[in-house]
């Protein structure tokens, strides 16, 4: 849609443009009037997230470190028993997915069981999340967004907080955006080799964590609404099946489960502490990608919520100077960006559905914020050529997240 506003008074009009209203995407089309001479605009925004980096992987050394927490120690128990506990744990409880378990049982039998050693297997997990993010960001958009969106991703609180603890949350922000990169490519070209990583990356968080499978059912929505259906369609489809099969043998598990803690009630905390009507649930499906509310003021989290969104906004619309005095708003449809927000968006939906509001399950889609939010301030800082505004972001949500892991992780 395009806004065309005078500069007398009344001189307003209103017109569709098909060109901008289709989700027809191409790069040069949402970047290329502000890439020239743009790439010296990065460096502040560059040296902002660099600089945030740096302090936050300080701040990962001395996580390390820290004694274990309740579901830390559950997680040891489980990984430390013999073989024969070990599975019999597995099918009796099912409280997770087995991959993550197994990998540190042999992680454990290598290194050994101290704090420090467990959270090394979760913090090389998280680099090898940040590299592809970075791939991520380049392979829908480009280098610069893939490098803005990996320390956006790897500044962001559940990076830090994930990265250091025994848990299977940095094993699940892995694949996430693995799969979604070898989604993108194999739905932009069909090639057999992107939708093999695809399976293994989908199979492997399904094997993780079981709210993986609200991202596998985003991403089957993602494939059927765009125009390369028809031609990858049965590739697509003979994928999804080999994915059903593999997973097979834990579905009773799975299923299990969640009729053990959603319909029998067993987790009615999660509700006590989220109810579904507050303001609080609503925010938190929003704000916990980047920074956690509890430790901020109230104004402080309107402020940084509102620069966020705005933001936000320069990916899907964007002014222009017409000949006549006409200031045009365009409003854009990038593939892209609609592919990441049906992705982040779904799951989204579907836990305030479920009255899930338990942080950790959003790092099921953690990266591919940081990936949007990464395109925004690049397009952002190359529209106003400036990049003062997005990396003075990027210091607040630093310093937010620094705030919040020292008052929750560090002893003082």
């Amino acid at each position: 849609m395009e806004l065309a506003i005078g500069a007398g008074a009344g001189n307003i009009r209103q017109r569709l443009n098909a060109d901008m209203v289709m989700a027809v995407f191409v790069k040069r089309r949402l970047f290329a009037p502000w890439r020239r001479a743009t790439w010296p605009l990065h460096w502040p925004l560059y040296a902002a997230g660099i600089a945030g980096a740096l302090i936050t992987a300080a701040l990962r050394w001395m996580q390390l470190s820290s004694p274990y927490w309740s579901d830390e120690l559950l997680t040891l128990q489980t990984a430390g028993s013999s073989w024969r506990q070990f599975f019999q744990f597995l099918f009796l409880h099912a409280e997770s997915p087995p991959l993550f378990l197994g990998l540190l049982k042999g992680w454990m039998f290598l290194f050994g069981s101290s704090p420090a050693a467990t959270g090394t297997l979760s913090l090389g997990l998280t680099v090898a999340a940040t590299v592809v993010v970075f791939h991520l960001g380049a392979a829908l958009f480009d280098r610069p967004v893939g490098s803005v969106a990996a320390l956006l991703f790897w500044n962001s609180y559940l990076a830090i907080h994930f990265s250091t603890e025994t848990r299977m949350y940095a094993l699940v922000m892995l694949f996430s955006a693995g799969s979604t990169l070898a989604l993108y490519r194999f739905r932009a070209s069909g090639r057999w080799p992107y939708l093999g990583w695809y399976l293994a990356a989908a199979a492997g968080g399904l094997y993780t964590h079981y709210q993986f499978i609200i991202l596998v059912l985003a991403q089957n929505l993602a494939v059927l609404v765009f125009p390369q259906y028809r031609r990858i369609a049965a590739r697509w489809w003979l994928g999804q099946a080999a994915l059903a099969v593999c997973f097979l043998p834990w579905l009773p598990a799975m299923l299990w489960w969640v009729g053990e803690h959603y319909f029998l009630g067993r987790d009615r905390w999660i509700e006590a502490a989220f109810p579904v009507p507050s303001w609080q649930f609503y925010f938190s499906v929003f704000h916990i990608f980047l920074y956690p509310t509890w430790t901020a003021t109230w104004w402080t989290n309107q402020i940084v919520g509102w620069c966020i969104a705005v933001v936000l906004l320069t990916l899907v619309f964007t002014l222009e100077r017409h000949a006549g005095h006409w200031i045009v708003l365009r409003w854009f449809s990038p593939p892209p960006v609609v592919f990441l927000s049906a992705l982040i968006g779904l799951p989204a939906l579907l836990l305030v559905g479920l009255n899930i509001g338990v942080f950790r399950y959003y790092a099921i889609t953690g990266p591919l914020f940081a990936v949007v939010l990464g395109a925004a301030m690049v397009a952002l800082t190359r529209r106003i050529a400036s990049a003062i505004p997005a990396s003075l972001l990027v210091a607040a949500l630093v310093a937010l997240n620094v705030l919040a892991v020292a008052e929750w992780r560090l002893p003082f």
